[in-house]
């Protein structure tokens, strides 16, 4: 456990240990201290110019037929600021918001100003982090049961489920909240949950997306675990 929370520590923060090396690159080059000087640089820029790479205005090629455009939010269980939330949605201008986090707070306030565009939905609020949301413009195939707090597994990985019409055929969406590492045994916890997400989806018969709160950076061996198992991030491909 110790050797993983220390890997895990150490994915998470080789950007910031990146930084921190450029100034010492800085205080070197100012005291002349030229092995010093290049040391902090081969530490620093293979961790620090690949993350400022990847900032850059992407251009993928247009798309054929439609386009369905998800938006993930993890809206925080604390956040009752209607008037910061409701244009951010607005401008994200999505066919299907996923929200993590969704307080009973939410359900009063900001549920009123999407009902409207969003008809078709499966919320599960609550007072804590437990809350999910899923809000739609296209109606729902099949979904989880609303109101309701759905678990994966012997993991307890919560999820949300809904599958749609596009362009003729079926797709499902997950919306997910892995656990959160704040402490040792969570950490190993949000790993078994991708362990068992992964033999999951490797069921799922129908082409999915999946979004939500994954708690874990793409350095870290959850995302890598995604990746091996054949799924694209939608950031790298042409986010900025």
């Amino acid at each position: 456990m110790l050797l993983n929370c220390v890997a895990f520590a150490a994915q998470v923060l080789q950007y910031h240990v990146g930084l921190a090396c450029l100034a010492a690159a800085a205080f070197a080059l100012v005291l002349r201290r030229w092995r010093l000087l290049a040391l902090a640089l081969l530490v620093a820029l293979p961790v620090t110019v690949p993350e400022w790479w990847s900032y850059r205005q992407k251009n993928p090629p247009p798309l054929a037929g439609q386009t369905l455009r998800i938006a993930s939010m993890n809206i925080y269980v604390l956040n009752n600021s209607p008037h910061y939330i409701l244009p951010q949605l607005e401008a994200f201008d999505a066919d299907i918001i996923l929200f993590q986090e969704w307080h009973t707070w939410h359900d009063r306030f900001i549920l009123p100003e999407l009902a409207a565009e969003y008809p078709y939905q499966v919320r599960f609020a609550h007072v804590n982090t437990m809350g999910m949301a899923i809000f739609s413009r296209r109606p729902f195939l099949e979904s989880t049961p609303d109101g309701v707090d759905v678990r994966l597994g012997d993991e307890g990985l919560r999820l949300q489920r809904v599958v749609i019409d596009f362009e003729g055929h079926p797709l499902a969406i997950y919306n997910l909240h892995m656990a959160s590492p704040g402490r040792p045994g969570a950490l190993l916890w949000g790993q078994r949950q991708t362990a068992q997400l992964l033999a999951h989806l490797d069921a799922e018969p129908l082409p999915f997306v999946v979004a939500g709160d994954l708690n874990a950076t793409p350095h870290t061996a959850n995302l890598a675990a995604m990746r091996d198992a054949g799924l694209s991030e939608a950031h790298d491909l042409a986010g900025r």
